[in-house]
């Protein structure tokens, strides 16, 4: 096994700037809207900085696979709603009143959830990434079908 620093000089510089800058914006911001810290940007920042290099360094090459995984499934899962929206356009719905529903949103969080296991790897005990992603196009096919039927 590789160590943490065998692991950074083997990883894409790009990746690691673009982890570092992920979890340093979002450790900020929860910091500074928590305001656990007080309202001090500078210790806000430094303590994001660290928390970020520290993620960065001793989790490079897995926080990367996981970021590829769960940014390449939300578009997926984007293209599937922009083609769902494009089909009850086209069928006549009025798809702002479709859309508005509560169902909306709770297929919207199944399917976040699913995508955010999938993508930890928590799906492999048993069901596999390929099954699990079939299972949700069919459960969002059905969907359709059933806002554009009326049934």
């Amino acid at each position: 096994m590789a160590s943490p620093i065998e692991s950074l000089l083997s990883t894409n510089i790009a990746a690691l700037i673009l982890s570092w800058v992920l979890i340093f914006t979002v450790m900020y911001a929860a910091l500074l809207k928590s305001k656990a810290l007080g309202e001090d940007h500078r210790i806000i920042a430094v303590i994001s900085a660290v928390v970020g290099f520290f993620t960065v360094g001793l989790g490079a090459s897995m926080l990367g696979q996981f970021f590829q995984s769960i940014f390449s499934g939300m578009a997926l899962v984007v293209g599937g709603i922009l083609v769902a929206i494009l089909l009850l356009a086209m069928s006549g719905a009025d798809v702002s009143k479709v859309l508005g529903a509560g169902k909306i949103s709770a297929v919207l969080i199944i399917v976040a959830v699913a995508l955010f296991l999938a993508a930890a790897g928590a799906v492999g005990r048993g069901i596999s990434g390929d099954l699990l992603s079939t299972v949700i196009i069919l459960i969002v096919l059905g969907i359709a079908v059933i806002f554009v039927t009326g049934k």
